[in-house]
């Protein structure tokens, strides 16, 4: 993963990855759904706009995931699927988001 110099490094709670594949899914939903890319929900876009995206974050984040390893995959999961050049280091607080809540410390 790409290295943008930010390192919090706590790993993700294994008892979350256990088989609990849709419980993953359903917060980074919830997060990636609430960044509103291009203001497409808002605009009134189907709630399932970023499934896709979501479910292939979700297959990609894994235990060892740092916020760094999230960010570049949330960062390269648009960037495919839009066609952008996307910033790593834009997604830091929502994989901060993500991270905290699949580890079980909900801020």
């Amino acid at each position: 993963m790409e290295s943008i110099g930010w390192n919090k490094s706590k790993k993700i709670r294994r008892s979350v990855w256990k088989g609990d594949f849709m419980n993953k899914y359903n917060i980074i939903k919830k997060h990636i759904d609430s960044i509103d890319y291009y203001g497409l929900l808002s605009g009134g876009a189907p709630n399932d706009e970023f499934d896709n995206e979501s479910r292939t974050i979700a297959g990609l984040i894994s235990t060892e995931s740092t916020v760094e390893d999230i960010a570049s995959i949330i960062a390269n999961v648009f960037e495919k699927s839009f066609g952008n050049t996307e910033n790593a280091k834009d997604y830091l607080n929502i994989a901060t988001k993500i991270r905290d809540e699949l580890s079980g410390e909900r801020k």
